[in-house]
């Protein structure tokens, strides 16, 4: 039986493990357990572990798996490579942002565009999963792509998941607390189990309870996702969904007699906002880091983009609001603090 009370994250290990990421409505479900008990997978399976050969015998790169990294990592998960900037993750606590998927009209487009954007590299199409694909920032997975049809669902947009621990225990726990399931607990292959729901302000969020794949495994770097924002007009209702049913801990911010602000953490470490926005359709929004905003907005424009607003200077970097081909919306922003700092 699923309680109600938000979950203790004083003690809670970081869920780890290795893969790649599948397709979401695409794929059939089954009834195998969400996560083995220990949270990681054993190293014959590793595909870190089995070397150049055995990674060449996968069908292809979107199978070929990302390296773990057992040693150095501290209470986040974090794996510091030495003589380097680059922070890699093998794991996720529960309620933090896993994953990112991209849904276009597009493919073709949208893979030139967050090319020459972002500096991704997309993977090539696994058509066992309905022609789902990743993006990479050099050899590591930051988000995948799939395909939308004429009138399908779901729309295009940047979808972002959530890691749990049991997909379908979050789920009904999500339902306890106001959401509505869009896709029930599913296994995708022998990856993980997915499922998404309507959060109590209308926003859709997804759930990953990982088995061999973790997500993204780079973050608040150029080129990888940095920060998740929700617009909601249910701003009391959101915290309280949030709060509960992700452990998250939320403060407030002082926003002047502006629209409430909140930022969300784990662990004590920020990772998402959650903003009151009456005006706009609710929603997430991602936020990917980039070494020049400027630069970044006109690649944008110059591949079939648009610009949404002005770019203007913030505290934590020069941000820029801008939409994909489709319209996709999203956010580039800079850094004002560590190596990339302009």
């Amino acid at each position: 039986m699923v309680g109600s009370s938000p979950m203790n994250t004083a003690d809670i290990e970081p869920i780890r493990a290795t893969g790649l990421l599948a397709a979401m409505y695409r794929t059939r479900s089954t009834s195998r357990s969400a996560f083995p008990a220990s949270g990681t997978i054993p190293s014959a399976t590793n595909p870190a572990r089995l070397g150049a050969q055995g990674r060449q015998g996968c069908q292809n790169d979107f199978l070929a798996g990302i390296h773990l990294q057992p040693a150095g990592k501290n209470l986040y998960g974090w794996v510091r490579h030495r003589g380097s900037a680059v922070a890699t993750r093998e794991g996720w606590f529960p309620g933090e942002p896993c994953w990112v998927d991209l849904y276009t009209g597009d493919i073709p487009k949208a893979r030139s565009f967050y090319q020459a954007v972002l500096g991704w590299r997309p993977g090539e199409q696994a058509e066992q999963f309905g022609g789902y694909f990743q993006f990479f920032l050099e050899e590591s997975p930051v988000a995948g792509g799939m395909a939308t049809g004429p009138g399908a669902a779901p729309p295009d947009a940047w979808y972002l998941y959530l890691a749990a621990r049991d997909t379908a225990e979050t789920l009904a726990l999500g339902i306890e607390h106001g959401a509505t399931v869009a896709v029930p607990a599913m296994q995708v292959a022998e990856l993980g189990t997915m499922g998404t729901m309507i959060d109590p302000g209308g926003a859709v969020i997804g759930v990953w309870a990982p088995m061999q794949f973790i997500g993204f495994a780079r973050v608040d770097e150029p080129g990888a996702p940095r920060w998740f924002e929700l617009h909601t007009g249910a701003y009391e209702a959101s915290l309280d969904f949030y709060r509960a049913v992700f452990g998250w801990e939320l403060s407030a911010v002082d926003t002047s007699g502006g629209p409430r602000y909140s930022t969300a953490a784990q662990q004590g470490r920020p990772f998402a906002g959650i903003l009151e926005d009456t005006e706009s359709s609710p929603r997430w929004e991602v936020r990917f880091g980039v070494k020049d905003t400027d630069a970044a907005v006109a690649a944008a424009l110059a591949n079939g983009g648009s610009q949404r607003r002005e770019v203007e200077d913030g505290p934590w970097g020069r941000v820029g609001h801008i939409a994909d081909t489709t319209g996709v919306p999203f956010i580039v922003q800079s850094f004002s603090w560590g190596p990339w700092a302009g």
